[in-house]
Parts: structure tokens; C-alpha cells; sequence
């Protein structure tokens, strides 16, 4: 079911975006919003938990590749004070909430830019890209997946939700 963005979300969100989808705030949202993005854009039928088992393969195998903003760096880096080997073993726990390090891997691992608006504040809404495909030396633009994140005092880390945009009002039918 879709809804509009509640009031008091409205102002973080904007007013041109909606809820698409919802899921249950049970520690897999992140996953089960990546989940739900990857099959409208085409690429392929996932659930949460495959999602996740391949995020944390990703990051195993390329904990020392993050590639941020061009730059070549270390994953880990975004985990200070972390044990690495323990934090993949925790990410591998099915309701274990993800977060930041996840949703990079995400759009590296898929091959995705995602626009994450926060509730907290413009100072917390970012775009994770992933490196562009390269076809005949020709830059083809990555599938963007919009994804609000809001701090819930009900779950650990915040709860993540689908964003779409609303047409302009000349193009709803």
C-alpha cells in the first residue's frame, strides 16, 4: 500500500516523495528495501537474506576495496575500533540491522547509486555511488535506488523504507 510521507516526515523526505514500500522493522529492512529495489529496476528476483549473504561475501572479499568517491580505500576504515572478522560475523545474522558499510557494499556489490534522505536533517542525506559501468569506453549512467532512513526508538540503528517521487502534477493521470 502506498502512502504519503506522515507530516511530521515530510519536511526530511520532502514533499515530493512517497513511502513505496514499508517493510517489517525487524533488522532486515536495509536488505528487504535493496531486495525490493533490485527487482524493479531488473535485476532479478532477491530476497533480504540472499541480499544480505551476498553483501557480507562482498565484503569479504573486498574489505580492503572500498572506493569511495574515487579513491581507493579500506572498508574497515569505516569501522574503527571494530574487529572486522567479528562485525561479518554479526552482518551474517539474519535481523542484524544494517548500516553504513552495507549499503556502500550494496552499491558496489549491485551496481547501484542510492540516494539515502534521512529524517535527521539534510546534513544526513547522501548519495552512495558505485563505480560506472564502462561499455565500448562509453560511461553508461548506474540504476538509482531512493531509500529513506529515520530513527525509530523501537529498533536499533533506524529503520529504512523505499522512497519513490511523486509526478509533477501535469504528468498524473
Amino acid at each position: 500500500m502506498k502512502r504519503k510521507v506522515p507530516s511530521c516526515k515530510a519536511g526530511a523526505f520532502g514533499s515530493d516523495v512517497y513511502i513505496d514500500f514499508d517493510p517489517p522493522k525487524d533488522g532486515n529492512c536495509q536488505f528487504n528495501c535493496v531486495a525490493r529495489e533490485l527487482l524493479r529496476i531488473g535485476l532479478g528476483l532477491w530476497t533480504a537474506s540472499h541480499v544480505r549473504s551476498e553483501v557480507v561475501q562482498f565484503l569479504e572479499i573486498n574489505c580492503d576495496r572500498a572506493d569511495t568517491e574515487g579513491t581507493e580505500s579500506d572498508f574497515r576504515q569505516f569501522m574503527p575500533n571494530c574487529n572486522w572478522r567479528s562485525y561479518l560475523e554479526k552482518m551474517r545474522k539474519c535481523g542484524e540491522f544494517g548500516d553504513h558499510v552495507t549499503l556502500q557494499a550494496c552499491a558496489r556489490r549491485f551496481g547501484v547509486q542510492i540516494i539515502v534522505l534521512s529524517t535527521s536533517g539534510t546534513n544526513y542525506t547522501q548519495l552512495i555511488p558505485c563505480k560506472p559501468v564502462v561499455a565500448d569506453e562509453t560511461s553508461v549512467s548506474s540504476p538509482v535506488m531512493i531509500v529513506g532512513h529515520y530513527p525509530d526508538e523501537s529498533v536499533e540503528g533506524g529503520h529504512f523504507v523505499v522512497l519513490s517521487p511523486i509526478p509533477p502534477k501535469h504528468l498524473r493521470i
